[in-house]
């Protein structure tokens, strides 16, 4: 299909996707009707119509995509799925609008730009939604982010046919594409940016200096912005504003990868730059490396391998090597070379294996090697900066998708005419997702002029049916030489070698050689098993020893793993199947050493992690002690890395230890992974180097660190003797967080920047003739006759049962004492996100696991039973409203959920049933027993009449 053709359809898809957008915006952007107008006040009666337009165009793009009517085509297909994806929704957008116009309460809303606060009364479109539960905002969310990310990767093949189509010029549709670009960038922010807002943060941290720059990253980051918007011209500061944006782009963990993966032996890999060697039948066992570099073919390079045959050390050998840096430059000739590199790591965060970490990562490279281009290649960004100067980097929108792709299409056009380009990306089949979508990157990369693109992975068929035809090289028919190369200078490092090797260098070199034989070409399976064998020379073993363990070695490496595990000494099996759990479980790519330490030192509790960080010999002696640890109880599959992380050896280990997790764990099987993270994470959370200097994000930094100590917390299994660590740890945080905030003297808002305690929650105390808030009431912005929230609150919202029994148990009055706080049922009933503005816990995974359902629900029976319905005690009208709203909304969400159980997810519309059922009972039983007041018997008349 003519890609100009898709275009224009993908325009409709857009503007579908930005009506979507504009409606769910908190923000108050103005309303855009069918005609382009922007309006302010809308009847219901134009969203309905323009609605109605919205499913006549894409209903008409379905027509013209379908199959038979034209030929198979990727982008045409993709467009297709995108477009019925739509029709869907808009299906879904016009019931909950008709229940909107059937409530009788909804007439008109209003679009206006942004006096509006968080959680004002205005009559907003989404406030609706909300109020009515119509229809699910969170989950739209995700819907829109989804298409919008489809949408974009089927523009840019498309964007990039043309620009390789001499036919076809680029310049025919600049127009097009800029707005197209610019539009998904708007949507990307939106659909992201629903919760939060980094400049609300800011102001609610420290007063902004200039008040005016929320305004403009709003305009800058708004869809009718373009690069002709501002004068982009480099001024003097202009470097330091490109460090600003390169550092934008930077993240935990970027590196740690390629510094983990250690050095090539000496000597080896040398072959990679010499004459390919000739087989025995005349055929040659690599393609020339160097041919492939010097050549103007549009050729992918690809390295292929069994697990664990050194692709990877191959690759940095290469990135790394002078060699390449002078044969590029030889391709190159008088151009500018720009070579750039990413490591994809699974068992690492998300962006380590994510399609945002590697185009975060290449744009980053590219912009430290070429400065000058920042104003052309980030223009957002560099009109930001010109404008509010470099106080405004910590005020940027965190890079979405759309944005990076907006900055990589505009260095495509550069490629080959200013500079030329080479990249290289190791571990494809370790990426996280889509395998195909990232092959189709990597070819639009590769057909570019001026490109050289050079990746590896495991010879999976998805890559090979894609690279078969490009010069490649396959690791384990090559570098048996390497191996008997790195076996004899691994054995000579062992005196018992050198002495046996002096006295039967027979012997000595058939060992080397059986080893190199038995490896098949793969250098992880060398490093274990030379290991294995160096301990056993150090241990005194005959060489006919040596000789039997290398046959039993098993020769496949989950089977040498395995070995390997069956081997530790029963005194440390325990204390390994701890280690194992622990760095499987850990949320993030890999914990550091100082971390691994508290988690795995029963007593952390009692440290003093700024006596720790301020000792260097301290912190050495504890890096050196979780090496002998790691080594006598994992055998070497796990290790300290060069950057100080503890890891795996290689990734087939985690897949090992995924197979064999049910053995592991029952070595162990009361150890709680998450209570030995909380322990190491409340220790950390009083570094006074995290707070010395307040900065503008610093909220959103130690609400960052509070979400991740209550995500672990929430997921302690809560067994009896687990129970008194978890609530010191909890109690030792909320003392901790309140002295943070109260040594800094971190502003929250409109309480005069100062904190404070809630009453009978905490035992910190203050001066005795101040009253003051709570730390936790800083989880949303203050307004004015807010109800507080208290640390017991925020136990309630992440669902953390076992301490919220333990507290109520022993002061049963704390489920409805305080009228000045959030009554605890709420909190337990909507979990953290429903209180928090901006949404700190956005900042952490999001957690799927349908069991928080159950423990939610397990939490509101146990409050209910506890008397947190009996208001009529209480004699506080606010403790009453929250509970009457309760009952309502809770009704309310079940039937919506009843509606469009289709749809939502079982285990979550079950949650809401059970809730509402239970509720509904437990009121009858108040009423019949005489403590439901009069009047409150409405609710129920509610939910029959709901339902």
């Amino acid at each position: 299909m003519d890609p100009l053709s898709i275009l224009g359809i993908a325009a409709g898809v857009v503007q579908f996707i930005d009506f979507g957008s504009r409606l769910l915006s908190k923000t108050r952007t103005a309303y855009i009707s069918i005609s382009n107008q922007a309006r302010e006040v809308v009847a219901i009666s134009v969203i309905i119509n323009d609605l109605e337009h919205f499913g006549e165009m894409l209903a008409d793009g379905i027509g013209q995509l379908s199959p038979g009517i034209l030929p198979s085509d990727l982008e045409r297909d993709n467009l297709l799925r995108i477009c019925k994806d739509c029709t869907i929704a808009k299906l879904e957008w016009a019931s909950a609008i008709k229940e909107l116009e059937d409530s009788g309460h909804y007439r008109r809303f209003s679009f206006q730009a942004s006096t509006a606060t968080p959680g004002d009364g205005g009559n907003s479109f989404v406030t609706a939604l909300l109020n009515t539960r119509a229809i699910d905002v969170e989950k739209w969310r995700h819907m829109l982010e989804d298409l919008r990310a489809r949408l974009t990767l089927t523009l840019l093949a498309v964007l990039w046919k043309q620009s390789s189509n001499s036919s076809l010029k680029l310049e025919k549709i600049s127009s097009q594409q800029e707005a197209l670009a610019q539009t998904l960038a708007r949507l990307e922010n939106n659909t992201q940016g629903l919760n939060q807002s980094v400049v609300k943060i800011a102001n609610r941290d420290k007063p902004d200096p200039n008040p005016k720059r929320q305004s403009i990253i709003d305009s800058i980051w708004s869809s009718s912005w373009s690069q002709n918007s501002s004068n982009n011209r480099e001024p003097p500061s202009g470097l330091s504003y490109c460090n600003a944006i390169i550092d934008s782009l930077t993240f935990t963990g970027l590196s740690h990868r390629e510094e983990a993966i250690p050095p090539a032996h000496q000597k080896t890999c040398e072959w990679v730059f010499s004459e390919p060697r000739v087989s025995t039948n005349d055929g040659k066992y690599w393609s020339s490396f160097n041919k492939w570099i010097l050549s103007s073919e549009k050729e992918i390079y690809w390295i292929t391998g069994k697990i664990g045959s050194g692709k990877s050390t191959l690759m940095k050998f290469i990135i790394s090597h002078q060699r390449t840096k002078q044969l590029l430059q030889q391709w190159s000739g008088s151009k500018p070379l720009v070579i750039c590199s990413f490591y994809f790591w699974n068992p690492g965060n998300e962006l380590q294996k994510a399609k945002n970490g590697l185009m975060r990562t290449l744009i980053q490279q590219f912009l430290r090697t070429i400065p000058s281009l920042a104003p052309k290649i980030c223009p957002r960004r560099w009109a930001l900066l010109s404008i509010c100067g470099l106080e405004a980097s910590s005020s940027m929108p965190d890079w979405a998708w759309a944005e990076l792709i907006e900055s990589f299409l505009l260095i495509v056009p550069h490629i080959g005419k200013l500079f030329n380009l080479a990249i290289f990306i190791d571990g494809l089949d370790e990426f996280d997702g889509n395998h195909q979508e990232l092959v189709d990157i990597v070819q639009l990369l590769g057909k570019h002029a001026g490109s050289k693109i050079c990746v590896s992975s495991r010879p999976w068929n998805i890559f090979r049916d894609a690279f078969v035809s490009n010069p490649s090289l396959r690791m384990e028919d090559l570098t048996a030489e390497d191996i008997e190369i790195f076996v004899r200078g691994q054995f000579n490092g062992t005196q018992a070698f050198r002495e046996l090797d002096e006295a039967d260098p027979t012997a000595t070199e058939h060992l080397v050689r059986s080893i190199t034989k038995k490896a098949k070409g793969v250098f992880l399976w060398v490093s274990v098993v030379a290991r294995a064998l160096c301990e056993g020379l150090s241990d005194g073993d005959k060489f006919s020893d040596l000789l039997a363990e290398l046959e039993r070695l098993p020769d496949e490496m989950s089977e040498l793993y395995t070995s390997i595990w069956s081997g530790i000494k029963p005194k440390h099996l325990k204390n390994s199947s701890e280690f194992f759990q622990l760095r499987e479980l850990a949320p993030t790519s890999a914990l550091d050493a100082l971390t691994w330490w508290l988690a795995d030192n029963e007593n952390a509790l009692d440290e003093d992690i700024n006596k720790i960080r301020n000792d260097p010999k301290k912190m050495d002696h504890i890096t050196q002690e979780m090496r002998r640890r790691l080594s006598s109880r994992t055998r070497g599959l796990l290790e300290v890395t060069s950057d100080g992380t503890v890891d795996y050896v290689h990734r087939s280990v985690r897949d090992w230890q995924l197979n064999k997790l049910p053995e592991i764990r029952f070595a162990a099987p009361e150890f709680d992974v998450y209570l030995a993270l909380l322990k190491a994470a409340t220790v950390q959370i009083s570094e006074k180097e995290l707070w010395k200097t307040l900065q503008v994000d610093t909220a959103m930094k130690f609400w960052t660190k509070v979400c991740v100590c209550f995500h672990y917390a929430s997921k302690v299994k809560g067994h009896p003797q687990q129970i008194g660590l978890l609530v010191e740890c909890l109690d030792r945080l909320d003392h901790d967080c309140a002295e943070i905030w109260r040594s800094y003297n971190m502003r929250i808002g409109s309480i005069k920047g100062k904190l404070s305690l809630c009453r009978g929650l905490s035992k910190t105390t203050k001066e005795h003739d101040v009253q003051l808030s709570h730390w936790p009431t800083t989880q949303h912005t203050p307004a004015p006759n807010m109800l507080e929230t208290s640390f017991l609150n925020l136990a309630c919202q992440f669902s953390i049962v076992p301490y919220v029994k333990y507290k109520v148990s022993r002061n049963p009055k704390l489920v409805r004492d305080d009228p000045a706080c959030l009554a605890l049922l709420p909190c337990a009933v909507w979990g953290f996100a429903h209180f928090s503005w901006p949404d700190p816990e956005s900042v952490i995974v999001r957690d799927s696991d349908p069991e928080k359902w159950k423990l939610r629900l397990e939490l509101a029976n146990f409050l209910v039973e506890k008397g947190a319905l009996n208001s009529s005690k209480v004699g506080d009208s606010k403790y009453t409203a929250q509970i009457d709203k309760l009952y309502g909304d809770v009704h309310r969400k079940a039937a919506y959920y009843l509606e469009v159980s289709f749809q939502a997810e079982p285990e979550e519309a079950q949650y809401w049933k059970d809730l509402s059922d239970m509720l509904k009972k437990s009121q009858s039983e108040l009423t019949r027993n005489g403590f439901w007041g009069k009047g409150k018997g409405k609710w129920l008349r509610t939910a029959r009449k709901i339902f």
